[in-house]
């Protein structure tokens, strides 16, 4: 689906209490929504473990990233990983989430050539980060290379 130029956006549900495995995500060229269903009672967040994630969209603004109600796993590095690409995403949002394991950031950004990449509202409500395993931790890290 997220190659499917006639889809727009997609959105993910996934079961309280499940396990899932996402994996490393590039290049995003869409809306995304990933929400676990709220958990009743006994039951635990949606389990997801996944790679970092990038968005490359230079000719729209994208609505949202949304993450909602789960209980997410970073395999790699960094939750979002860019290089070089262009986009403008409206939110990208964390709402009920338990993020653990990152090595170094939720954002790592870097860029080497004349590429916008905006994102007009980052918003983390009722979450918890756990098990930041760098010895300087960046919640968002910036890294610009421009050469003439």
């Amino acid at each position: 689906m997220l190659a499917d130029a006639s889809v727009n956006e997609v959105k993910l549900f996934l079961k309280a209490g499940a396990t899932y495995k996402l994996g490393t995500q590039t290049e995003i060229p869409k809306a995304l929504y990933i929400m676990g269903q709220a958990p009743g009672d006994g039951e635990e967040l949606a389990f997801m473990e996944m790679g970092n994630m990038s968005i490359n969209c230079p000719d729209a603004i994208i609505e949202a990233f949304h993450f909602e109600n789960l209980k997410i796993k970073v395999t790699t590095s960094d939750f979002f990983k860019f290089k070089n690409q262009a986009f403008h995403v409206s939110t990208i949002s964390w709402k009920n989430c338990e993020i653990s394991d990152l090595v170094r950031t939720m954002w790592y950004q870097e860029v080497d050539a004349a590429q916008k990449q905006i994102a007009d509202h980052i918003v983390i409500e009722n979450c918890t980060l756990m098990m930041f395993f760098a010895r300087v931790i960046f919640l968002f890290f910036h890294q610009c290379k421009i050469e003439d």
